[in-house]
């Protein structure tokens, strides 16, 4: 193949004119044949190049569109954009705003399930995650426009309050009256009242919660034998704190905090992608 002014490759019987294709007399049917099919798709080939060197504008365009893939539960997305009028991590970002990503949420353990767990519990542990979580929201590059720079603000909102709890329900396992500084309705006031009075007060309020875990239950019967037994060992008072904390106290209050969960979160993304294709599994 020889180079042709177009940087293409041209087959070596391009050169051949075609009236010497007619002279050809001892070629065959299927040679001829073969000569003109090269010749067509060659020219083709050619004159599609030409015309997208002729259309600067058109080329630039199209290198401006980039691709961003991603999944959301059970479905795939895979959009193009104009890279001129967002960014790739603007929309990854901006993505991270959804209520299913864990990029700006606590991840510390700030609860126990069971002894064990109270030693894994530790403030500067989270307060170090909240630093540097905090820090990223803040400064992140998102899509440039007023909804998206308000979701950031209330985002920041929800992340220091979520901090704020977790700090004091880390505390109150050795000092339970620390949660009444954070703001919480009344119905979260018998928690902090019974960890706080201990003792009779603590097992009384443990047991109507354990009630009322049966009766919420698919297998009543596995959480009243878990119950039983831990209020029959030595440990009953540590048992009667962590459920009281856990399914009491946090289950209360952390219901109270607002999240970024606007319904049209999805929609206000989806506007900045030139093509969206959606594939979901089945359930």
């Amino acid at each position: 193949m020889a180079s042709n002014p177009y940087g293409l490759y041209t087959h070596r019987w391009g050169a051949i004119k075609l009236g010497q294709i007619y002279n050809l007399k001892y070629m065959g049917k299927f040679t001829f044949a073969l000569i003109l099919l090269i010749l067509s798709c060659s020219n083709q080939y050619r004159e599609y190049k030409n015309s997208n060197n002729t259309d600067s504008t058109k080329v630039n365009n199209q290198n401006n569109i980039k691709t961003y893939n991603w999944i959301d539960g059970l479905c795939e997305y895979y959009g193009k954009y104009d890279s001129i009028k967002v960014k790739f991590i603007q929309l990854k970002n901006s993505l991270d705003l959804m209520p299913s990503s864990e990029r700006w949420t606590i991840q510390s353990k700030v609860t126990a399930w069971n002894i064990e767990d109270l030693d894994k519990l530790n403030v500067d542990s989270l307060t170090f995650e909240f630093s540097k979580k905090i820090q990223d929201l803040k400064t992140a590059e998102l899509i440039n426009s007023n909804y998206w720079q308000d979701l950031r603000n209330k985002k920041i909102q929800e992340l220091t309050k979520e901090y704020e709890l977790s700090k004091l329900t880390i505390l109150s396992y050795k000092n339970p009256d620390t949660l009444k500084y954070f703001p919480h309705s009344s119905d979260c006031d018998k928690y902090i009242n019974g960890l706080v009075a201990g003792k009779e007060r603590l097992l009384k309020l443990w047991s109507e919660l354990n009630d009322d875990m049966c009766k919420k239950n698919g297998f009543p019967e596995n959480v009243r034998v878990k119950f039983n037994a831990e209020f029959n060992s030595k440990d009953k008072y540590k048992y009667a704190q962590i459920d009281i904390i856990l399914f009491g106290w946090w289950n209360c209050v952390n219901s109270t905090i607002p999240r970024v969960m606007p319904d049209d979160l999805f929609d206000n993304f989806k506007v900045n992608f030139i093509e969206l294709k959606e594939k979901c599994q089945e359930d």
